[in-house]
């Protein structure tokens, strides 16, 4: 089913059709390195997806349970990397479920009212085809409401919105964030489950170099030897060092990759971290004081 909405700019000189299409997922639980804590959280949070009706109805759970109807609510955080994203989509293809993939940057529109409509015209859609909606990146989403300012009101009109379709409308809508905390009370009563996903062990990133790197890519070092070097990285810095790695042994940048060639290239990667990380943080500084 498609479903698309036409967002328009302030001064309605331009206006762009964005499509919001549920997707077939791509990932199962299988192909995905997580710690058992939380493989035990996913399943249960599947489990619970798959037999809602006997919970709720037969059981009636639903006494207690909010809503007419109901939203489940599912909620991932953890250090951007560690799986969460892929995991929303593991879990639709465990449920056998589409899942739409929102960004709330996507869903706002500057004129007033419509971003309501967005919202709602969404939830109408994923619960007419039961498709599962994940909204990623959803720290400020989820955020304690605040006030003052216009644009806080504005917001805060948006929160109120959605926490009333996740009481009317039956859809199963899973968040992904970085920081488990500020969380309005609202939303943490309306989430059912929520699953932290922690940074990988030393166990875990040798798992995750033998997924991404596999034995066809020439090298002379061991997988644990690249998991010593790699602490304090996560799934995602696996990912994007291995397609780093593979460019420059496909261009002949370096032969054959071994011990001092692999610890340059991540110590070159974490350098390029700490210096994003920096600059972040200079930004948010500079915003605060504008603020003030």
């Amino acid at each position: 089913m498609n479903y698309k909405l036409i967002k328009n700019n302030k001064e309605q000189k331009d206006s762009r059709a964005l499509s919001l299409l549920p997707v077939d997922p791509q990932w199962t639980l299988d192909e995905i390195i997580m710690s058992p804590q939380v493989r035990e959280a996913v399943d249960d949070a599947i489990a619970f997806c798959k037999n809602q009706k006997q919970i709720v109805e037969d059981w009636e759970l639903g006494r207690f349970l909010k809503g007419d109807g109901g939203c489940l609510g599912i909620n991932m955080h953890g250090s951007p990397g560690t799986g969460k994203s892929i995991t929303a989509e593991a879990i639709a293809k465990a449920i056998g479920r589409q899942i739409i993939m929102v960004k709330l940057s996507e869903m706002i529109d500057s004129l007033q009212g419509q971003t309501e409509k967005n919202l709602t015209e969404l939830f109408d859609t994923a619960q007419e085809g039961k498709h599962i909606i994940l909204f990623d990146e959803a720290d400020s989403l989820l955020s304690k409401r605040s006030s003052g300012t216009n644009n806080a009101d504005a917001t805060n009109i948006i929160k109120s919105h959605l926490l009333n379709l996740m009481d009317r409308k039956n859809v199963i809508v899973i968040f992904t964030t970085n920081f488990f905390k500020n969380y309005d009370r609202a939303f943490v009563r309306r989430i059912l489950f929520n699953i932290h996903f922690p940074d990988p062990t030393k166990e875990e990133l040798t798992k995750l170099w033998e997924f991404h790197l596999t034995p066809k890519v020439p090298k002379d070092v061991s997988y644990k030897q690249i998991a010593d070097m790699s602490e304090g990285l996560t799934g995602g810095d696996v990912k994007h060092l291995t397609l780093k790695i593979c460019t420059r042994l496909s261009s002949n940048r370096i032969n054959r990759l071994d011990e001092a060639s692999m610890k340059s290239i991540i110590d070159e990667y974490k350098k390029s971290i700490k210096q994003n990380a920096n600059q972040q943080h200079q930004e948010i500084e500079i915003v605060e004081q504008n603020k003030n």
